[in-house]
């Protein structure tokens, strides 16, 4: 869930809402392993596989969720998650 509040509507635009979980869940995961300094679980593979999602769309979403991620940890100085 603050994965998806970081990113505001307007950046969204008209992306498919549940592409985007998906899409979420997996920086979620990823975010949470760099935390953990661990290797992350979700591969765009199995989340395409367990979601029926494709794999470049999950892809395609992600690498906008990580932009904006990135640029949200730039100005605000903290972790995603606490």
């Amino acid at each position: 869930m603050k994965v998806i509040s970081i990113i505001s509507p307007a950046r969204r635009g008209g992306r498919n809402p549940f592409i985007f979980t998906v899409s979420a869940a997996y920086a979620s995961d990823k975010l949470i392993a760099a935390d953990y300094q661990r290797k992350s679980v979700l591969t765009q593979k199995l989340a395409s596989q367990a979601t029926d999602v494709a794999e470049y769309s999950i892809r395609d979403h992600y690498s906008m969720i990580k932009r904006v991620v990135s640029e949200y940890l730039k100005t605000h100085k903290e972790t995603v998650f606490v």
